[in-house]
Formats: structure tokens, sequence, C-alpha cells
């Protein structure tokens, strides 16, 4: 486990693994727990797309929290979940993975 400033940023460059986020406690920096930027650099064109579609989809769980019903949110942790480790997926993982990519895609954002 690592443990991450927050309000700081995490440089990953080659094989660049999200895992590290998952695995992280996010300390106090200064009494702020702010949040951590992730920049990753990836040759991988796979790496990239993949990473680009989790983001899509943190984006989407982001958006769909509502502050008495933490369902909706759990169903997206669970689609990056299926969507980074797992071959076989859910009809609701595949949704919103298909979701995910047409807004990827939509947006023309660079990754």
């Amino acid at each position: 486990d690592e443990e991450l400033e927050g309000n700081s940023t995490v440089v990953a460059i080659g094989f660049t693994d999200l895992g590290i986020l998952l695995k992280s406690h996010i300390a106090q920096n200064n009494g702020w727990q702010g949040c951590v930027r992730f920049c990753g650099y990836d040759k991988s064109e796979f790496n990239v797309a993949k990473s680009a579609v989790i983001w899509e989809i943190a984006k989407l769980a982001r958006n769909s929290e509502h502050p008495n019903d933490h369902s909706s949110y759990l169903k997206y942790v669970k689609a990056i979940a299926q969507v980074w480790f797992s071959s076989a997926w859910s009809y609701e993982t595949e949704r919103i993975f298909h979701d995910a990519t047409n807004e990827a895609l939509r947006s023309g954002a660079e990754y």
C-alpha cells in the first residue's frame, strides 16, 4: 500500500498501473486532505484506451451519486473492477462500458 499526499501529483511513466490509486491512502497535507492528480504516460495504445474508458466510467459514477443512495454509485465501482480485471462482464457493466466509450470518443479529449 502506498501513502499519497493530498493536493499532490503522481506521475507514472511506462507500464502505467492505475492500481496504485486503488491501493493508496491519501494522507493529509498541511491539515487538508485534497485531491491527488494522476498523470500517466504509456506507449501502449491498449493501456491508454483502457484508462480512458475507466476515467469516463469514474466521471459517470461521480455524476450519478445521490446523497442518500450509494447503490447507483456502487454499480460504477463494480463496472470499473470488471473492466479492469475481468473478461466476463455483467450486462450492467457492458452498458456502462458502451456509455463510457461513446463519451470518450465524443469528447475527443486527449488521454
